[in-house]
């Protein structure tokens, strides 16, 4: 399947998917440009997505966007007939380097394989129009004279990228990319970046950094060092003796401390030996005279108590018979004073008075009471309505009292005589001649008289008319309006009386709350009165007696008077004996004092030993006057002493422990005095310390400084290489461009510091600096100080300490186009994926594939790299991004969802889907463009036998892979 060309062009020739992903079976051009367009999500980023498989050995080493390398696998690799399979030219022939799918029993794995001839997709079809599993697959290239040979995964990494000597016998070439130096190294810094070649996978500006390191990691002695661990070593020295002299300077407040607690606890422990003795000689000498004052003194005592007990009996006494008196005085007083408010309340009353009012507010009481009651059985509607209907019924007998008076009434002004009444009262409502005679109008006089003869009035009983007869004989005549005036006015009397009750209960049931008021305040009123008489009855009783208990309280006050005085007279006595006792049990209480601390001391004496040493010199020298002599304090200032001591004792421990924990050298003193004096000559030298302390200092920036230098110097050559690679790229005349550049911006800050910390020692040898503040080089120290602390922040930002050479530098590119424009882009991400900034990206990876390439091998292999979304790009630029990949040796595959014309090849995705929405491309389906260039080149494609024949029947071959396929477990990617 050759394309046939006047210039040979070396790689991949030919890339086939069959029955992978979305793929049945599908061929794809890559001996010149091509496009593959379609509508999103029909696959057109698998053919170059999954030239992964052969091209990286580890699926951790791929890339599959969204989905993980374990589900991609078994998408491209469903069954034991799927394989991927790339056609390559070597100078040593035409080889196949495919991958085929092992099954989904063997979980989807792959093996990878190399088969010497050309790619026939005929030979993936057996007789019957089934893709053959791949053993029988072999079986047929075996027949057909096509050696296979299986590879591991390292091996083909060596096949692959210029070590195929060390494969099988080495007798076969297949070099796609022969890679300077060969090795797993390298292979991995092309993997890097050829993966986002075939993957167009992000890179942060960080990686890319990361990525031209490696690049060129092989003219690098040293791309980056453990700025902490070195520092540390370097300072190891310094750092002890900068802790020696911290602990010293840190605890001499310490030592001081112990030396002034040691003076204390000497000058302490002497005062203690004189007051031991001082108590000593005075105890003895008060022993002997304590037990005679204490006898005399409580003798008399005894005699005061009893004194003054007897008093208390007669001021007992006397004070009992005052209370009784006080309270006779009381009582009488009470009863005065009850007399006097009762004559001044009820002076203006009396007690007739009183019953009668009584008796009247009962009355109202009971009166208001029962309307009340009343009023709670018919409210104000009910009683509104009893009282109009009794208003209309009183009306009413007045106007039929007045009708009879005068006769004037209806029926009277008829002129009927008794017996026509009679008649008439069969027929007619006997109360309707009780109307008055102006309820009659006649238009013409005796019209209703008329009327009622004529056609009312009944003969006999019978009424005879016209049509009918009415026998009314059963009916008893009635009277019309007999009433008699006096039973009439009887019952308007009657009707008033109600009348008179219903106004009462209205007005009550209208005004409860003021009638029961009004009831409260008669209760009240009922209550005074009643309260008045029982204080009158009360008044009467206590005027019976006023007389005499008036008599008896004047001699209740006349004894009082006297009680009173004797016992002001008697508490005086009574004061003096409590004095005198109180004066003799103070002297009893001093001596009973003095002998419990007599023998507190002798117990302390006996229980304790003394922690003193005695004072030496004769008794008459410690002894002191007795009476004003306190053993207590004594004692008190000696236990205050030992206390004291033993304070101060722990104290010492503690600093000597604090001060042997910092200082152990100074452990070796056991005596006290000894630790302390060592102590004291040790901070005496604390200022030579410091002079010893800034040499180690100079010796630690020296070391630190030639560990940067490596550093340093290891940028310059990466500077001198950035250099040679621009020149190198250059070199290669690319169309549409004048020049690139790979540019590297200088981190200032941190290549300073390094430079601070390298020319410090330079700087110290004339410039004597000081790390303590003292005289000497204030500035330089302050800049070394920065320099240390913004690499120590760099480091420890997340890093663990290491400082990279990509700290001191960040990445630029400069592209200058033909017509003298010039892109310079900071960062990787400035190289968006529109205009003519995305040449960039390709451009730049394209060089440094060419970088790591042996620039002394045979051929210069084309590879193949993927940009998606290429409408975006103008079609200059997208010349201008074909004739550099041709001159670096790169194939372009275009992807969009319209055909792009600037490329050789164009296969529209969209087309080539079968029944089964399975992707089937042949030759047939390839679009070809012919351009100028490719005339000139002679590079023009032409359809060999060979190709024709490859073409399968894609209906009747999708019907055979149905049934081939129905029992494998394809994985389908979302």
């Amino acid at each position: 399947m050759r394309s046939k060309a006047l210039k040979t062009r070396w790689g991949v020739r030919h890339y086939a998917m069959v029955n992978s992903g979305n793929h049945i079976m599908s061929v794809f051009p890559m001996d010149g440009p091509l496009s593959i367009c379609g509508h999103n999500n029909l696959g057109k980023t698998q053919a170059l997505q999954s030239m992964q498989f052969l091209f990286f050995t580890h699926l951790a080493h791929m890339h599959f966007g969204a989905h993980q390398a374990n589900t991609s696998r078994a998408f491209f690799f469903p069954s034991d007939h799927s394989y991927l399979l790339m056609e390559v030219l070597t100078p040593d022939g035409v080889f196949i380097v495919g991958a085929h799918g092992k099954g989904p029993t063997a979980g989807n794995e792959y093996e990878l394989f190399v088969a010497k001839g050309e790619l026939d997709m005929g030979d993936f079809v057996d007789p019957i129009n089934r893709i053959r599993p791949y053993k029988e697959l072999f079986r047929h290239w075996y027949e057909r004279g096509i050696e296979v040979r299986n590879l591991t995964r390292e091996q083909m990494r060596q096949m692959l990228y210029g070590e195929s000597g060390r494969v099988k016998g080495g007798d076969w070439d297949v070099t796609i990319v022969p890679l300077a130096n060969a090795n797993e190294r390298r292979y991995q810094v092309f993997r890097q970046i050829y993966r986002n070649l075939l993957t167009q996978q992000l890179l942060k500006s960080r990686e890319i950094k990361e990525l031209i390191l490696n690049v060129f990691s092989e003219k690098l002695s040293n791309a980056n060092l453990n700025f902490l661990e070195v520092r540390e070593r370097a300072f190891q020295r310094f750092r002890l003796a900068e802790r020696e002299v911290e602990r010293l300077a840190y605890r001499r407040e310490d030592i001081l401390a112990l030396g002034k607690e040691y003076d204390e606890y000497a000058a302490l422990s002497e005062e203690g030996g004189w007051l031991a003795r001082e108590l000593r000689v005075n105890l003895t000498l008060a022993v002997e005279r304590a037990p005679l004052c204490i006898e005399e003194l409580n003798a008399l005592h005894k005699e005061e108590i009893e004194k003054r007990a007897k008093l208390n009996e007669q001021l007992n006494s006397r004070m009992q018979e005052r209370d009784r008196a006080v309270e006779q005085r009381i009582t009488l007083a009470g009863r005065l004073t009850r007399l006097d408010e009762l004559r001044e309340r009820n002076a203006m009353t009396c007690r007739e008075t009183v019953e009668k009012s009584i008796r009247t507010l009962a009355a109202q009481h009971a009166t208001l009471s029962d309307q009340l009651r009343q009023a709670d059985i018919y409210d104000v509607a009910t009683v509104s309505s009893r009282l109009r209907h009794t208003e209309h019924e009183i009306l009413k007998l007045n106007k039929r009292l007045e009708q009879v008076r005068n006769g004037d009434g209806l029926l009277d002004t008829q002129g009927f005589v008794d017996a026509e009444k009679a008649e008439l009262s069969r027929l007619l409502r006997s109360d309707m001649f009780s109307l008055e005679a102006a309820a009659l109008t006649e238009i013409h006089p005796g019209s209703f008289n008329n009327w009622v003869r004529t056609q009312l009035m009944s003969k006999g009983g019978l009424l005879n008319l016209q049509g009918f007869e009415l026998d009314l004989t059963d009916l008893p005549p009635m009277d019309f309006h007999g009433d008699d005036p006096a039973q009439l006015q009887q019952s308007i009397a009657m009707y008033q009386e109600d009348l008179a009750k219903l106004q009462g209960q209205l007005e009550v049931a209208q005004n409860q709350t003021l009638k029961r008021n009004e009831l409260e305040s008669l209760a009240k009123q009922l209550s005074n009165q009643q309260g008045y008489l029982q204080e009158l009855t009360e008044l009467a009783a206590l005027e019976t007696t006023e007389t005499a208990d008036r008599h008896v309280l004047e001699g209740v006050m006349m004894c009082l008077a006297q009680i009173d005085e004797w016992l002001q007279g008697h508490q005086e006595r009574i004061e003096e004996a409590t004095r005198a006792i109180s004066v003799i049990e103070q002297k009893l209480n001093d001596a009973l004092e003095q002998a419990r601390q007599l023998k507190v001391v002798q117990q302390h004496r006996q229980i304790q030993n003394s922690p003193f040493i005695l004072a030496e010199g004769p008794n008459e020298d410690f002894e002191r006057d007795l009476t004003g002599y306190n053993f207590g304090d004594t004692l008190n200032r000696l236990e205050w002493i030992s206390n004291a001591l033993d304070r101060i004792s722990l104290t010492m421990k503690n600093y000597q422990h604090s001060i042997v924990g910092d200082l152990p050298d100074l452990a070796r003193h056991a005596n006290l005095s000894d630790l302390v004096q060592h102590a004291r000559e040790r901070l005496e030298t604390l200022p030579q310390m410091r002079e010893m302390l800034k040499r180690y200092h100079q010796e630690g920036i020296a070391q630190l400084s030639g560990a940067l230098r490596d550093l340093s110097e290891n940028y310059v050559t990466l500077e001198h290489e950035i250099s040679l690679f621009n020149r190198r790229i250059n070199a290669r005349k690319v169309s549409n461009l004048r020049g690139f550049r790979l540019d590297l911006k200088r981190n200032e800050p941190i290549l300073e510091a390094i430079n601070i910390l390298s020319s410090y020692i330079a700087q110290a040898d004339e410039n004597e600096t000081d790390l303590f503040g003292q005289q000497g080089g204030g500035a330089s120290q302050a800049g070394l100080v920065r320099a240390m602390d913004r690499l120590s922040r760099l480091v420890e930002d997340g890093r663990d300490g290491t400082l990279e050479l990509g700290d001191l530098f960040d990445i630029g590119f400069t592209v200058e186009e033909v017509n003298g424009k010039v892109v310079v882009c900071n960062t990787l991400d400035e190289l968006a994926s529109n205009g003519s900034t995305m040449t960039l990206k390709p451009l730049l990876y394209f060089s440094l594939i060419r970088h790591l390439t042996d620039r002394g091998a045979r051929v210069e292999p084309f590879l193949p790299f993927y940009l998606d979304e290429i409408a975006s790009v103008d079609p200059n630029n997208q010349r201008t991004i074909l004739a550099f990949s041709e001159n670096l040796g790169f194939t372009p595959v275009f992807a969009s969802v319209d055909p792009t014309t600037t490329v050789r090849y164009c296969i529209n995705i969209s087309e080539c889907i079968n029944a089964d929405n399975r992707i089937y491309v042949t030759q047939a389906d390839w679009q070809h463009f012919d351009h100028h260039e490719d005339v000139k080149l002679g590079q023009a494609p032409q359809r060999s036998e060979r190709d024709e024949k490859s073409e399968v029947d894609v209906e009747q071959f999708s019907d055979s892979l149905q049934v081939a396929t129905a029992k494998a477990d394809t994985v389908a990617q979302s």
